[in-house]
C-alpha cells in the first residue's frame, strides 16, 4: 500500500488546549519521511465522518485520528473494511484504545509507530448499528457521562467526573437491566461490554479481554446498590471474583432491555437509551500498532 498520500483528521475539541502545540512538530515529522501530508480540522462528530470521506475519497494511504476515544470512533467507523490503516494520535482525555494497545500516549511518541510499527487488524463491536472500539456501557457510568459538562471535561479532564460521580452514587436507584444471548439469560444492574482490558484510563478491569481474540468481554453487575457496584470495581482490579456480585462472559453477540429508560455509552459518548443489541465484527480496522 501507498503510504506517501495521508490524511490527518484533528478534533479541535479533544482533551486539552496544549495538544495544538504537538501539531506542528508532528506534521514537520511526516514531511522529513517525505510524505505528502494534509490537516482537516473538524467542527463536530458529523464533521468528523465527513472529513474522514473526503480524505477516502481523495486517495489517502492512510489517515491519522488526532483525538480522543470517541474521535478514533468515528473515523475508524469509516474506515471499516477499507483496508485504509489509522494512525492514532491520541489528544483526548484518557485515551483508553490507544493505552490498550500500547501506543504511547505523548503524541510525539505515538507519530513514530507510523514508521516503526506494523499495520494489524482489530476487531469491533457494533451496538444499534453503531461501531465501537472500547467499550459499550449501561447503568450508572452511562448515567453519569449523560449529565457530564462538555466544557469542564475539556478543561479539567478526566477530574471533572468526579463531582456527577460523587452525585449519582446517591441518587442512582439501579433499575433492573436484562440480556438475552443464543446461550443465556441474565439480568442485573449494570452491564459492561469490552474490546480491551482497561476502563476508564489505566485500569485494568478486564483481564482476558483482548481486540484480536474474536470475542467481546461482558461483565454484569448482579445485585443492585451502590455498595456491590463499588465492591464490583474493588474485586475486579483485586482479581478476587465473587460469582454473587457480578458475573464475567466472553460473548460473540447480545441484546440488552429494561423497563426504565437506562442511556447507553459507546467510547465515552451518550449515544441513546436501551434496548440495545451488540455483536463482533472480526478483524475489521487497520491500525498502525507497536
Amino acid at each position: 500500500m501507498n503510504f506517501e498520500k495521508g490524511v490527518l483528521i484533528l478534533n479541535p475539541s479533544s482533551g486539552k488546549f496544549y495538544n495544538f502545540f504537538y501539531l506542528k512538530r508532528i506534521v514537520e515529522y511526516l514531511k522529513d519521511l517525505k510524505i505528502e501530508i494534509s490537516v482537516k480540522k473538524t467542527e463536530n462528530v458529523y464533521d468528523l465522518k465527513k472529513k474522514t470521506e473526503e480524505a477516502v475519497k481523495e486517495g489517502a494511504g492512510f489517515i491519522g485520528a488526532m483525538g480522543g476515544d470517541g474521535t478514533i470512533r468515528e473515523v475508524g467507523s469509516i474506515l471499516i473494511d477499507t483496508q485504509i490503516p489509522m494512525l492514532i494520535i491520541p489528544f483526548g482525555t484518557s485515551n483508553v484504545l490507544a493505552y490498550s494497545l500500547d501506543i504511547p500516549l505523548n503524541p510525539l511518541k505515538a507519530i513514530k509507530i507510523f514508521e516503526e510499527g506494523k499495520i494489524k487488524k482489530i476487531d469491533c463491536g457494533i451496538a444499534n448499528g453503531e461501531y465501537f472500539f472500547y467499550i459499550a456501557s449501561t447503568g450508572i457510568d452511562a448515567k453519569i457521562m449523560e449529565s457530564q459538562n462538555v466544557k469542564f471535561k475539556k478543561i479539567f479532564g478526566r477530574y471533572s467526573f468526579y463531582p456527577e460521580i460523587l452525585k449519582n452514587l446517591f441518587s442512582y436507584d439501579f433499575p433492573e437491566i436484562f440480556l438475552e444471548s443464543h446461550n443465556f439469560s441474565l439480568k442485573g444492574f449494570y452491564v459492561a461490554i469490552s474490546n480491551v482490558p482497561y476502563f476508564a484510563g489505566k485500569y485494568k478491569l478486564f483481564e482476558g479481554a483482548s481486540p484480536f481474540d474474536g470475542f467481546l468481554d461482558l461483565v454484569i453487575l448482579k445485585e443492585k446498590g451502590i455498595k456491590n457496584y463499588i465492591k464490583y470495581f474493588l474485586e475486579l482490579k483485586r482479581k478476587k471474583y465473587d460469582a454473587s456480585t457480578f458475573e464475567l462472559k466472553k460473548i460473540k453477540e447480545v441484546e440488552i432491555k429494561s423497563k426504565a429508560e437506562i442511556p447507553y455509552q459507546l467510547d465515552g459518548d451518550i449515544k441513546g437509551k436501551l434496548p440495545l443489541k451488540i455483536k463482533i465484527k472480526e478483524n475489521s480496522l487497520s491500525l498502525f500498532l507497536p
